[in-house]
């Protein structure tokens, strides 16, 4: 018997002293075509970043450090992005080298899209060291 599994995320790099673009693409399920397809039109989909895999604490509420962020659609069926200045992410995230933060992009609560929550993990870089 086999057990179907997901593959675990693979955390990327997030430099500071850099423009970041979390981008990604959404699909919803169509009863009428059983099948995928792209997600079109959201205007309530958000990114955030957070110390916690979750995104919330573990008192129940939102961590945040940086956003929420409205995405915006792109040309391409079912990709939404959202391009965050080099400027916000080198204050914000300077002192976390070295640590793994979390790319949260979710639909906003009651919503069309409400239920989509998805996590990717990010290792805080530095890819340039300062001249002494």
């Amino acid at each position: 018997m086999t057990t179907a599994r997901a593959a675990p995320p693979i955390r990327r790099n997030i430099p500071i002293r850099n423009a970041w673009v979390a981008r990604m693409g959404i699909r919803v399920f169509s009863d009428v075509l059983n099948d995928w397809t792209p997600y079109l039109g959201g205007e309530d989909v958000h990114v955030r970043f957070s110390r916690f895999a979750t995104g919330y604490d573990f008192s129940g509420y939102p961590s945040t450090i940086l956003g929420p962020y409205p995405m915006i659609e792109t040309p391409n069926p079912g990709w939404y992005y959202f391009t965050v200045d080099a400027d916000v992410v080198t204050e914000h995230l300077a002192p976390l080298v070295g640590q793994t933060i979390y790319q949260i992009v979710e639909g906003a609560y009651g919503a069309t899209y409400f239920e989509l929550t998805t996590s990717e993990p990010l290792l805080v870089i530095d890819p340039r060291f300062p001249i002494p």
